[in-house]
């Protein structure tokens, strides 16, 4: 009975310092340990343009529209990132970007940006409603509703594009992966303009 309850104790312990995306120390001196720890999160380094880190059952990185997507497998959900440069084709001014991004949704969508502040650096953000129609029904008969959220960061070399799709059933059970990816995103240092 008093292996069991240790056993329970020790799995606990463990349960707890995997919500932890770095090991407690006792966690670290202990070999057993050390070896059962599972970080909740995992570093995303492969790009020049920025770093972060994201849940463990995000999967990914896929190159897409120039950039990196995630995937939350059984969620169909997206997470988007990626660094346009000024002059590529897929650029857009900042200010064409934001009115850009208060046309997206529907006419129930408030159309309206908000200033966030995502590593040091102030974004525009917008929220929308997408409606897919499957084409073996009737129009309107059976829809796919989902939110999207568009975040754009200004840089002197060009603007950075975050974007997260989930249906809207589940957009708020998923959107404190998304917060704490904001959280960890470190951007490059915007270079000097002389």
């Amino acid at each position: 009975m008093r292996t069991r309850s240790r056993l329970l104790a020790c799995a606990a312990v463990l349960v707890a310092a995997a919500a932890c995306s770095h090991p407690p120390r006792f966690v670290k001196r202990t070999p057993v340990l050390r070896l059962l720890y599972v970080p909740r999160t995992v570093p995303c380094l492969d790009h020049p343009k920025f770093s972060f880190e994201l849940h463990r059952r995000w999967k990914g990185p896929k190159e897409h529209e120039g950039g990196r997507l995630y995937l939350r497998p059984g969620a169909d959900a997206s997470l988007w990132i990626s660094f346009v440069p000024k002059g590529s084709p897929g650029y857009k001014e900042p200010l064409a970007l934001r009115q850009y991004m208060t046309t997206q949704g529907t006419t129930e969508d408030g159309h309206v940006l908000s200033a966030v502040e995502v590593s040091s650096r102030t974004a525009s953000r917008v929220r929308f409603t997408t409606y897919r129609y499957d084409p073996e029904y009737m129009l309107g008969a059976k829809a796919d509703i989902s939110y999207t959220e568009l975040t754009m960061m200004e840089d002197p070399d060009g603007v950075y594009l975050i974007r997260l799709h989930a249906p809207k059933d589940r957009f708020d059970r998923i959107y404190p992966d998304y917060e704490e990816f904001l959280k960890s995103l470190t951007l490059a240092a915007p270079r000097k303009i002389e």
